[in-house]
């Protein structure tokens, strides 16, 4: 295969990569806005009701959803920036496999949570749900 054609080819699998990437922090947008709407109605509806779990347990599911996809769109990014490196290097061996690195696990999506997009936006929203709790 030609250098032009590698060429071609690694800029075509780069651009995959790229609308990955975009897709999964796409889905963690949404995540985010779908947090902040069922927390909402959660907070409405429960004023009948004195659990609070009814509110933290949205919370919870939305940033778990949400630390999984931004793990793959970490995972995706070193994918990408593997890749670039090897072409660099002029390895073009293993520019042309695709796949991310092992399994996901539970240690792996709650280390995500350590990350600020994370903790700061879910948290932030917990303690107003607190907040809300004790002032009710």
């Amino acid at each position: 295969m030609s250098e032009d054609n590698k060429l071609k080819l690694l800029t075509e699998e780069l651009k995959m990569l790229q609308d990955t990437i975009k897709r999964m922090a796409d889905n963690s947008f949404k995540m985010k806005g779908w947090t902040i709407a069922l927390i909402a109605v959660a907070i409405i509806f429960r004023a009948n009701v004195s659990s609070i779990f009814v509110s933290i347990i949205p919370l919870l599911a939305f940033s778990y959803l949400d630390a999984y996809y931004l793990l793959f769109e970490r995972r995706f990014r070193d994918l990408y920036n593997k890749k670039v490196d090897k072409f660099q290097n002029g390895d073009f061996k293993e520019i042309f496999k695709f796949s991310i690195n092992g399994k996901i696990t539970l240690y792996d999506i709650l280390n995500v949570y350590k990350s600020q997009s994370v903790w700061t936006f879910y948290g932030g929203i917990f303690i107003l749900i607190l907040i809300f709790e004790f002032f009710k």
